[in-house]
């Protein structure tokens, strides 16, 4: 087994094989990008580091934002060439790296997270094409030299990096995955969770990192995705020589924050209640989000949620269904031209064998509200939102 111990490498060296080299970092997905680069640069940051990153939300050096986007981002590489920076990561979309292209055989390092997470309706989708011609093009744009984490969680990234020469590192959720049987028994580190601990390790042994319940984004250990998260965030880190314990104490303070990340389950108090906000597109997504709310000890939950205008008619009746699995209490709010998607909504909630309470409310702000006067210690609220900044800013007030 290729040891790990706290000595830390400050200038993460993986990432200038030779001063020509950027020290870029590529991130990949249909989600979890953004958690992933930010606790990747918590991480590396933690560990003596100077970072940039380019995420969703803007530009940041060394956690400050910078104005605009693509002028700081043009400073931003201007300072890694000169050596300023020691880590530059880069939430790539998979609609601007088709469209774009990306320089092959340039990248150190990149983190595939997930396409579909192996759902059935999702790998058919258009989006989905898209998401795998974007991997393809961040595989082949990182070193032949270079490393690729790996979810092994998610067949179509294993299918797509392993058209890769570049050194693999793989992360999954159960030690008896097959694929990662079949990457240990080639000989090759990964990560992993094993009796509720993120462990790293080979065939042979392996080494703890941290108990996922203690990662404050994972809901106590409830949300699978932002367990994966961690582990690719961990895999770059160890890649890149940073200690287990600065890995462990960045992933145990890590929240997503309103500012940065809003939508991406953000988790607030309200009245002694954990209450999460988020913004899911895709059915698939809400599915995974609603697993690890019904998996998490909670007296009830409270659910509001938009009747996501933006899904077809038949995608609003399984979003509904999956709402109706969480029980307790749902609270809709629908404008009057969206009748016909909210009775699709409330049609797929009466397919569950014990439906929950329905109640229907016009605006948003009276369904949190609503919400708000309603949960209390113990309990667990859900808000689905197209509006995360906005409903993060109302709560805030409570």
């Amino acid at each position: 087994m290729v040891g790990v111990d706290d000595k830390t490498v400050i200038r993460f060296a993986a990432l200038r094989p030779d001063r020509t080299v950027l020290p870029l970092v590529a991130v990949a997905g249909a989600r979890g990008k953004s958690t992933v680069s930010l606790m990747l640069e918590a991480i590396l940051r933690a560990a003596g580091g100077s970072v940039a990153s380019w995420v969703s939300s803007g530009v940041y050096v060394d956690g400050e934002r910078l104005e605009g986007e693509l002028r700081p981002w043009s400073r931003v590489l201007l300072a890694a060439r000169y050596g300023e920076l020691d880590a530059v990561i880069q939430e790539l979309e998979a609609a601007v790296v088709v469209g774009a292209g990306l320089p092959e055989r340039t990248y150190p390092l990149a983190i595939l997270t997930t396409i579909c997470g192996n759902d059935d309706g999702c790998r058919l989708s258009m989006a989905t094409e898209l998401e795998e011609r974007s991997m393809q093009a961040v595989v082949d744009a990182v070193r032949d030299d270079g490393c690729i984490v790996v979810n092994g969680d998610d067949l179509s990234v294993v299918s797509v990096a392993n058209a890769s020469n570049s050194n693999v590192v793989m992360f999954a959720m159960h030690p008896d995955n097959p694929v990662l049987q079949r990457h240990l028994d080639s000989g090759f580190n990964a990560l992993w969770v094993e009796d509720g601990e993120l462990v790293y390790g080979d065939r042979s042994a392996h080494l703890p990192i941290i108990d996922v319940a203690r990662i404050p984004a994972t809901l106590g250990g409830a949300f699978m995705f932002q367990i994966q998260n961690a582990m690719a965030a961990a895999a770059a880190a160890i890649h890149l020589g940073v200690g287990t314990r600065i890995i462990a104490g960045s992933l145990g303070s890590f929240h997503p924050a309103r500012d940065t990340q809003p939508g991406a389950c953000n988790i607030v108090q309200v009245n002694g209640a954990r209450v999460v906000v988020d913004a899911p597109l895709e059915t698939w997504t809400l599915k995974m989000l609603a697993r690890g709310i019904k998996q998490q000890s909670h007296r009830r939950s409270i659910v509001v949620s938009s009747c996501f205008e933006n899904l077809g008619r038949e995608d609003g009746r399984e979003a509904g269904r999956l709402l109706g699995r969480l029980g307790g209490v749902v609270i809709l709010h629908a404008e009057p031209e969206n009748r016909q998607q909210l009775a699709a909504i409330k049609s797929g909630i009466a397919l569950n064998l014990v439906p929950p309470l329905v109640m229907v409310l016009q605006t948003e702000t009276e369904a949190i509200e609503r919400m708000n006067s309603t949960i209390g210690q113990g309990d667990t609220g859900l808000i689905l939102t197209e509006n995360p900044t906005w409903v993060l800013d109302l709560l805030s007030d409570y």
